[in-house]
């Protein structure tokens, strides 16, 4: 559980600075009578410390552990105040009324919605994730990790991900399979095809996902090795890289530290403790 509220540190100090600007600006442009004990050197900056503890990390700590769908409310809620700041000189000039910078402020937040994590900018600045490497020690023999980690026709009830089914390939595709993910809740299932490009069973899988129609979860390759530590142990060397993703969900996955907290969650369900990272939270329970 601690382990993931402390993978949102990167959103803690990105919606610090944020709040920083903001409240920068609206001095700036609002004169406002700073005690005097703020510009201390030690004080001031211990006395702002405290009180992003309480404006951001509290509530980022309470959306982490009771809703974590909305965790991406917490930069684009930032980021629309900020714009406001900035546009609040014009919206005195103009006195507009209270309703009318209510109306600015919602629309402002749909827009910047739609641009950092909707579809307006989604083909703008796409770019391959750089492969990202994890290493686990897990009970078990290659033999019995294998499905566990590698999607296997016939064997899928073993797979890590709770529910999950195969399906065949679209008409017309080369790859070997369909590999639906559910998910709970309003999340989107995942539905990708799956082809293997290398297999040496019970040591090394590589495989391509490629996303079908409705799918969140971009184009990703992994490599998977299993090494035999003793007779209780294997080491598994997980690789993971996305495909043409945009930038506004590269910032989503750097931001929650999604590799991470996917490490997270296959440790934790491959050695049958329970899962608190934040896929975990999106998996359906197993019947």
């Amino acid at each position: 559980m601690f382990a993931r509220i402390a993978r949102q540190y990167r959103r803690f100090l990105l919606a610090s600075v944020i709040f920083t600007v903001m409240i920068a600006l609206a001095w700036l442009t609002t004169p406002i009578d700073i005690p005097e004990g703020l510009y201390h050197p030690v004080l001031g900056p211990l006395t702002w410390l405290i009180l992003l503890i309480l404006v951001i990390g509290l509530p980022l700590i309470v959306i982490t552990l009771l809703l974590p769908g909305l965790l991406p409310v917490v930069e684009l809620w930032l980021l629309t105040f900020l714009v406001m700041a900035l546009l609040q000189p014009f919206l005195r000039s103009v006195d507009a009324p209270f309703w009318a910078d209510c109306l600015v402020l919602l629309a402002l937040f749909l827009v910047i919605e739609r641009l950092l994590y909707g579809p307006w900018l989604s083909g703008f600045a796409r770019r391959d994730v750089a492969p990202k490497t994890g290493f686990l020690t897990l009970p078990g023999t290659p033999e019995e990790l294998w499905p566990r980690l590698c999607p296997t026709p016939g064997q899928i009830s073993e797979y890590y991900w709770p529910g999950a089914t195969i399906l065949p390939a679209p008409e017309g595709s080369t790859a070997d399979f369909a590999l639906s993910l559910p998910r709970r809740g309003a999340a989107k299932d995942d539905l990708a095809t799956v082809t293997y490009e290398e297999k040496t069973y019970p040591t090394h899988a590589r495989f391509r996902t490629e996303a079908m129609s409705g799918s969140p979860t971009p184009t990703a390759v992994f490599d998977i090795r299993l090494t035999k530590l003793d007779e209780g142990r294997c080491r598994v060397t997980y690789s993971q890289a996305f495909e043409n993703v945009p930038l506004g969900q590269r910032l989503f996955f750097y931001l929650g530290h999604t590799f991470r907290d996917t490490l997270a969650s296959l440790r934790a369900r491959l050695t049958g403790r329970r899962d608190w990272s934040l896929q975990g939270a999106q998996m359906v329970k197993r019947p």
